[in-house]
């Protein structure tokens, strides 16, 4: 009986769910520029911010981008800037309602037309 249950891995095709227009998971559907308004994804919810710089973080290992917070929330005031980590950065488009609650589509964004901060960390201006 159980030689009829026996396979092989290797026989079975992998399927990758695709996006619209062909495009897998991995590729990014946004990209994120200078000005691009976007949302922290924060314990208290989404905080909406715009982008000023990004700068490389040795210390995590990746990206952290300067964000002007765009309106008052718990935890953060209207006009104040922060650092975030990129990946709590979520672009707006990505963000849909479905039955009262928010659903975030994609993670995957494109960082390439957000200019380089050069001043240390502590520095913001």
């Amino acid at each position: 009986m159980l030689d009829r249950l026996a396979f092989n891995l290797a026989d079975i095709p992998l399927v990758v769910p695709s996006l619209k227009g062909g495009r897998t998971m991995g590729q990014w559907d946004y990209s994120i520029s200078n000005g691009e308004l976007v949302f922290i994804d924060s314990f208290t919810g989404l905080i909406p911010a715009k982008v000023i710089a990004k700068k490389w973080d040795p210390e995590v290992k990746g990206f952290r981008a300067l964000l002007l917070i765009t309106a008052n929330r718990p935890g953060a005031r209207k006009g104040s800037r922060e650092w975030a980590s990129a990946s709590n950065v979520v672009h707006r488009k990505a963000v849909h309602t479905r039955n009262g609650q928010y659903r975030i589509t994609n993670y995957e964004y494109s960082w390439d037309g957000v200019t380089e901060w050069t001043k240390p960390f502590t520095t913001m201006t």
